[in-house]
């Protein structure tokens, strides 16, 4: 806030009058004042009597565009924002954000850093972060300049970036999709609704889908979903974004809960490649499963790698497409491979499983606490009768048991475009890529609950939250790759390059402080070149 301080000049007794304003000195990390010389003040009158004005430039004459230069020597830290710097290139990131985001790209690429390095820090200690950091809008963005921020990022800029960064990678991999519940304590979004939450929370919820490329194992798109919208109901939508967007040769990766006939159908309509799992249970299945139950599980099938069986065989789908425009419906067949695996292993793991569920129903029975959630398991395993003299009597049906059994360690994919069943494995088991994702999401981003009470901050904020995890998601690759897990948490080496500095220093280049081996090694191989001593 600006205030008029009055200076008398002692060898001419004028006195001024100056504007001056308080800030905060980073450096000193005291609070200074800037005045600005407004005028003298005329002594009989005392009104402020403006000094000569500079000569205004010239019309048309234009200031010439580049860096800032530096007014006074400071040092910050540097080596873990350099990092994502170059990471923002690599990726396109940077370049996308511009083009959509002209305006705000530095501060949202500023507040992404942020939550990364932080780790479940509220943004309200940004500023604090941002005087002892070098980052790419450089100043500070205080609680209410950030949820303008998250206000600003509109739908149409949102659309564009998406569009942009699918360019790069849509035709050339396998997307994962899947989705997540973010539980909210919100009652203004519209959204939060109550649904299944997926980390069985007793509360309100809204749903994120989110999309991710196989091999690159970034993500691109996520779409926002009302809290009681189920999985299987969300593809359509996908395959009219993935249309209005312009990707057209798209090849999806996807889990069980999307299965329904009518999505399958969907899929062949607009002519995209898939793999999903299916439910053992579903009739196309259960009928070829039966007929190869004991040829699979020889040893010609038998794939020491994963240490399971694998068995592969073509089979036709029952194409629907109804068209009310025509007034017709269209019927044909369509080939795809059913791919199906039985893990030693994991039939163990079954038993046990099955076991312990049907002890609790057990329990829940005979204790008379009936979960309405469970009656479907009740009348299916266990037969209950009640008598006057012995009360109820629970008896578990043997051959819905034996049934059970006999599908212990098997599990089942499907694909209108994979023939090899190993193959087929190997891309639907990177779509653990999707949970690693919503768990870095949840916990280091700190989106395990909304703290937003406007829909537009927090569309806002969720996008750059996503900004957020592209970044991490790179890193997480790259160490993958090199093993650097093996001796490092992801944390452990972000903290060693948080510790490099720089300093700057008015009219030279941007000096960095000193780098060691291990920190070197560490920048090789999550694919950066290491900073030189002046940048």
């Amino acid at each position: 806030m600006a205030a008029i301080v009055y200076q008398t000049n002692r060898k001419t007794g004028v006195v001024y009058a100056y504007e001056s304003v308080s800030y905060w000195d980073k450096e000193k990390q005291q609070s200074r004042a800037k005045r600005k010389c407004i005028g003298r003040v005329e002594p009989d009158t005392q009104k402020i009597i403006p000094t000569r004005k500079k000569k205004p430039p010239e019309a048309g004459k234009r200031k010439k565009r580049g860096p800032v230069p530096v007014t006074q020597a400071a040092r910050a830290f540097f080596g873990a924002t350099y990092l994502f710097d170059c990471i923002g290139v690599e990726t396109g990131v940077t370049e996308d954000l511009k083009r959509c985001f002209p305006e705000t790209y530095q501060q949202i690429l500023s507040i992404a850093y942020y939550l990364i390095l932080e780790d479940r820090n509220p943004l309200s200690r940004f500023p604090r972060w941002s005087v002892m950091h070098r980052h790419p809008f450089g100043g500070v963005i205080s609680s209410q300049r950030s949820s303008e921020l998250f206000t600003s990022i509109n739908e149409e800029g949102r659309q564009r970036f998406f569009q942009l960064q699918g360019k790069r990678r849509v035709e050339k991999e396998y997307l994962a999709y899947d989705s997540t519940s973010i539980s909210s304590y919100s009652k203004w979004l519209k959204q939060v609704r109550w649904g299944k939450n997926k980390d069985h929370e007793q509360l309100p919820q809204i749903n994120l889908s989110l999309l991710f490329g196989q091999q690159s194992r970034l993500p691109f798109y996520y779409r926002k979903l009302a809290g009681n919208i189920p999985d299987v109901k969300t593809l359509r939508k996908l395959l009219f974004d993935m249309n209005s967007l312009g990707y057209k040769k798209i090849k999806v990766v996807l889990d069980r809960g999307f299965f329904s006939a009518a999505n399958i159908n969907d899929l062949y309509r607009h002519h995209m490649k898939f793999l999903i799992a299916a439910k053992l249970s579903l009739k196309l299945v259960k009928t070829h499963l039966d007929s190869v139950r004991d040829t699979m599980r020889s040893w010609i099938h038998y794939s020491q790698t994963y240490q399971l069986y694998a068995y592969s065989l073509p089979v036709n789908w029952n194409y629907v497409q109804e068209r009310p425009y025509k007034g017709d419906t269209i019927k044909a067949n369509r080939r795809m491979y059913l791919h199906l695996f039985h893990s030693p292993d994991r039939a163990l793991e079954d038993e046990k499983a099955f076991n312990s569920r049907l002890a609790a129903l057990e329990e829940e029975l005979e204790g008379e606490q009936r979960h309405p959630d469970h009656e479907k398991q009740y009348a299916r395993y266990f037969d209950i009768k009640t008598t006057l003299v012995r009360g109820m009597k629970v008896t578990a049906k043997e051959e819905a048991l034996a049934e059970a059994k006999q599908n212990y360690g098997y599990f089942a994919l499907l694909s209108n475009d994979i023939k090899e069943p190993i193959k087929a494995l190997e891309i639907y088991r990177n779509k653990d890529t999707v949970e690693k994702a919503f768990e870095n999401l949840k916990e280091r981003l700190n989106m395990r609950r909304m703290t937003v009470s406007s829909e537009q901050s927090l569309d806002g904020k969720l996008f750059v939250q996503f900004i957020a995890l592209i970044f991490l998601s790179y890193i997480t690759r790259k160490m993958q790759e090199n093993e650097v897990f093996k001796h490092h948490t992801l944390q452990e080496v972000l903290d060693e390059f948080d510790i490099i500095e720089c300093f700057e220093v008015p009219g030279q280049r941007l000096q960095v402080g000193e780098i060691t081996k291990r920190q070197k090694d560490l920048y090789t191989k999550l694919g950066v070149t290491p900073p030189s001593s002046l940048q």
